[in-house]
């Protein structure tokens, strides 16, 4: 005589939904905001023109017509509304040397004073320091420095490439690197100690060469290795492929199991058509997150 009132709890009762990974729900909000943070200082304080159109030694970005003085100089804080280019008074000194805005870069080749006024009065563009007038001023041993006033000379051909004065031709300064490097080579000094530094480390040297002809032989031990097993493998994948078919054979209840999940889909994506949209969506709000990303950076 059984218990005939008791109640039978269900056994399919549907749990209740909730949020999943939290954690990292909380550390993709932390990292927009920080994001956010980082981007409104960028907007703030920071100045992208300076960028693109190159800055000078002074503080001031090339073609704007009102600079801030960052710094206390004289010639910090001018206009330079009509100088887009930033000019290098040595390009084989671009660390150390004197930057400064011009109108034009340099289209020929200029060797002496006389050139820099002369490309001065047919284009306005004045390649000494911004307080040099080019009119009124002398040769003298210092006026061509890296550091200014005025360029060193010669002053290259050049092109403007993302607002600065590239020089179109290197051969002027890789001359004198290469020359100077073969007067390295043809001292007897460096021959010497080259003779010498081969005396004193032969011992080193042939224990460097058996090891070089070790790590040859390693390496061409390993690829005949890799080529025996790559023959190894071709041999057995008819066999491979026998075992494919037998286990399509046996597996081939399944098919009308996927039949059904494909079926099961297709009413899904019927029943729900905006799901269609869903990938439209995360590709627009990614082109957002990266021009967003773009113009911070």
């Amino acid at each position: 005589m059984g218990c005939t009132q008791s109640e039978i709890a269900p056994q399919n009762e549907t749990p209740r939904k909730g949020c999943t990974d939290v954690l990292w729900l909380i550390i993709y909000i932390i990292f927009w905001i920080i994001m956010i943070i980082v981007a409104s200082i960028s907007f703030v304080y920071g100045n992208p023109q300076r960028l693109i159109n190159g800055f000078d030694s002074f503080g001031n970005t090339c073609g704007v017509k009102s600079n801030q003085k960052l710094m206390k100089a004289p010639l910090a804080g001018i206009s330079t509304y009509d100088k887009k280019y930033l000019f290098f008074m040595d390009v084989k000194e671009l660390q150390r040397s004197l930057k400064i805005c011009v109108k034009e870069c340099p289209n020929k080749k200029m060797e002496s004073l006389a050139d820099l006024q002369k490309f001065y009065k047919e284009t306005g563009s004045n390649l000494c320091r911004y307080d040099i007038n080019l009119n009124n001023v002398t040769q003298t041993n210092t006026l061509n420095n890296f550091i200014g006033p005025c360029p060193t000379l010669p002053v290259y051909d050049s092109f403007p490439l993302l607002n600065r004065c590239f020089p179109k031709s290197a051969h002027d300064i890789a001359k004198k690197v290469f020359t100077d490097f073969y007067d390295l080579l043809n001292s007897w000094d460096t021959i010497e100690q080259m003779l010498s530094d081969l005396y004193s480390s032969w011992k080193e040297m042939i224990i460097c060469v058996i090891i070089a002809f070790m790590s040859i032989v390693s390496v061409a031990g390993t690829a005949l290795l890799w080529y025996t097993y790559h023959e190894l493998r071709t041999k057995q994948r008819s066999l491979s492929d026998a075992a494919f078919l037998a286990v399509m054979w046996v597996m081939r209840s399944r098919v009308s199991f996927l039949a059904a999940l494909f079926k099961e889909t297709a009413h899904c994506l019927g029943s729900i058509p905006a799901l269609f949209l869903q990938p439209i969506i995360t590709f627009f709000f990614l082109i957002l997150f990266f021009t967003f990303w773009s113009l911070v950076v």
